[in-house]
């Protein structure tokens, strides 16, 4: 997948509110919303609550 086929792509400040080193789950705050992602645990595991992160979204269809 290219960059450039990613539709929706912006960027998100977030505050980390909670972590799951085991599963890779994050949940943050952001513009007053409550989000949980996912990442590879090992991608994860430096991240605890009140960190403040950049979150890179963006979507595609199959």
């Amino acid at each position: 997948m290219k960059v450039r086929d990613v539709d929706g792509r912006h960027t998100m400040q977030a505050t980390v509110t909670a972590t799951d080193p085991a599963t890779g789950i994050v949940d943050v705050s952001t513009g007053g919303m409550a989000l949980r992602v996912h990442f590879p645990p090992p991608a994860m595991a430096s991240l605890k609550a009140g960190d403040q992160i950049t979150l890179y979204l963006g979507f595609t269809k199959p």
